[in-house]
């Protein structure tokens, strides 16, 4: 036995206890599912960007890591556009679900449902000890090391040093608009604002809405 080279992600989906306290088991296996179901090939020009079949993953209550072997044919723009649709996927819901992660490059096992690495021990460090809002983050040194063109186009610099996956930008370039989609976020980000006390919560969802109104410049203004 022996490591090999992945890039990997680990994502943890917010508020995951209230989801399993108000949700029936039906309710919560289609959460996984419907996002099962979007994963397809990228294609541009006739060339195969990505395949889609190199990206794996697996599901463990309220997170999910995503690996791909760094060998893999733009392996880190392949893991990227897939954390990328993953939260969009869950933001765009009627009722949006937040998720937040790391992502790291490096030394991994996997064999069936064993496992382990430093890659995907750093990836979860970085989720739990940095990440903080809803965002999925990497240091600049993989960006810069790993990462393409598609690869930096998928991200946005942070305040703090890091660069996080720009997952607001991929729903609105979704969209021919926007504008519905804007305007039923920001209420569900308000709403939470507009009850919310716990200083925490309300850092969270203000980060998140300057992120909207920072993405939706980038695509409509």
């Amino acid at each position: 036995m022996e490591y090999t080279k992945y890039f990997v992600a680990f994502i943890d989906i917010l508020g995951f206890k209230r989801i399993i306290d108000n949700s029936s088991c039906d309710e919560i296996y289609k959460i996984f599912s419907e996002f099962k179901r979007q994963f397809s090939d990228i294609i541009f020009n006739g060339e195969s960007l990505v395949n889609a079949q190199d990206v794996k993953y697996k599901t463990m209550s309220d997170s999910i890591v995503f690996y791909i072997k760094d060998d893999c044919k733009n392996a880190l723009f392949a893991l990227l556009v897939t954390c990328s649709s993953f939260q969009a996927n869950l933001a765009k819901r009627d009722i949006p679900i937040l998720s937040r992660g790391g992502v790291f490059h490096g030394d991994f096992f996997i064999d069936g449902d064993i496992m382990f690495g430093p890659a995907l021990t750093k990836a979860y460090l970085l989720e739990s000890q940095n990440a903080k809002y809803p965002r999925i983050i990497m240091t600049h040194s993989l960006l810069q090391k790993y990462g393409n063109e598609m690869a930096q186009n998928l991200v946005w610099e942070e305040s703090d040093g890091f660069y996080s996956v720009n997952f607001l930008k991929m729903i609105f370039a979704q969209h021919k608009t926007g504008k519905d989609l804007l305007v039923r976020f920001e209420k569900f980000i308000d709403s939470v604002l507009d009850e919310s006390t716990d200083s925490s919560v309300r850092e969270k969802y203000l980060y998140l809405k300057n992120c909207m109104l920072r993405a939706f410049k980038e695509v409509f203004i």
